[in-house]
């Protein structure tokens, strides 16, 4: 059973692939949260150093017929040394469950449905910390 979490919960989250929209809808449902979005095309077409900043997860988003695409950067970012003790989540929709089981094999990865809600997404990075201890 998740727990309920305080409004006053923050935690810094880096975006990768988020449409203007997405982003949007993100800010207006966790205000408190800092969301950085990683440069167009990171990891796969375009060097950046944004693992160097301190942030809580990295989320990819996935979209209808990029699944390699998203499964590529995921696995691109689970091989990256910086990326140890940090939680990695791919989120998409119900319909990409195939998805969700590829990223599910990589370490310290997981699924989150869209849209996604705070209680969901700090029971996933708390999840991970504790596994991680």
């Amino acid at each position: 059973m998740s727990k309920l979490y305080s409004k006053q919960d923050t935690r810094t989250v880096l975006l990768v692939d988020a449409t203007a929209e997405e982003l949007v809808e993100l800010r207006k449902a966790m205000p408190g949260w800092l969301w950085l979005e990683a440069p167009e095309g990171w990891p796969l077409d375009v060097e950046a150093d944004v693992l160097g900043q301190p942030f809580d997860a990295i989320i990819v988003f996935a979209h209808k017929d990029r699944d390699e695409r998203t499964l590529a950067a995921c696995k691109r970012i689970c091989q990256e040394k910086a990326m140890v003790g940090r939680p990695l989540l791919a989120a998409g929709t119900r319909y990409q469950m195939h998805l969700a089981h590829e990223v599910r094999r990589l370490p310290g990865a997981e699924f989150v449905f869209n849209p996604i809600d705070e209680n969901t997404l700090l029971d996933k990075i708390e999840e991970f910390e504790r596994v991680r201890s």
